[in-house]
């Protein structure tokens, strides 16, 4: 039975890098994961297949600013911006 309580996997990403923010998981221990771009500019690159997320990188895909994505998947997502940004994440 997934958790009642959501679990937040926010963080601040460093210019360029592409960084993990949710493990790999199993179902059942969430319903739902999100990830949002609450800034006012930049994209956000997101790879929802295990690997480096990054602009043009296959894979990937981006999250325009005031924007999210929500979904299911128990692979390890990754995400990266060409600038410092906030990132919202979390699993429900």
């Amino acid at each position: 039975m997934p958790s009642s309580k959501p679990r937040d996997y926010s963080l601040t990403l460093a210019d360029g890098t592409s960084e993990q923010v949710f493990p790999n998981a199993t179902y059942g221990s969430f319903q739902e994961r999100f990830i949002a771009n609450p800034n006012e500019a930049g994209d956000l690159w997101v790879n929802i297949f295990g690997e480096t997320a990054g602009a043009n990188l296959q894979g990937s895909f981006a999250i325009p600013p005031k924007t999210g994505w929500v979904g299911a998947t128990t692979q390890v997502i990754n995400v990266a911006a060409a600038s410092a940004l906030v990132v919202t994440a979390g699993e429900r």
